[in-house]
């Protein structure tokens, strides 16, 4: 039986914060399949890829979490993180 996106970003999230960064990664996808316009998979799958290197995908998933949460703080913190890393 499959778990919630609630359920499946509290898991994702942990993963995270316990360095289980691909796992997590894996999780926030699964979210997304689910519910593609989930701000908070979207705004931490931004940080994993940009931990990761991998900055236009980071900028993509900032600027769609922007789109879903325009008032998030953080992910627009986030964003100009990831835009600060693509200019250097």
């Amino acid at each position: 039986m499959a778990l919630p996106p609630d359920e499946l970003f509290r898991r994702a999230l942990g993963l995270l914060q316990a360095g289980e960064v691909a796992e997590a990664e894996r999780l926030f996808k699964d979210i997304l399949r689910a519910q593609p316009r989930h701000a908070g998979a979207l705004n931490l799958l931004a940080i994993v890829t940009m931990q990761t290197g991998r900055l236009a995908e980071a900028e993509d998933y900032a600027k769609r979490a922007l789109k879903e949460s325009p008032q998030s703080d953080a992910t627009h913190y986030n964003y100009g993180l990831i835009s600060r890393r693509s200019a250097a």
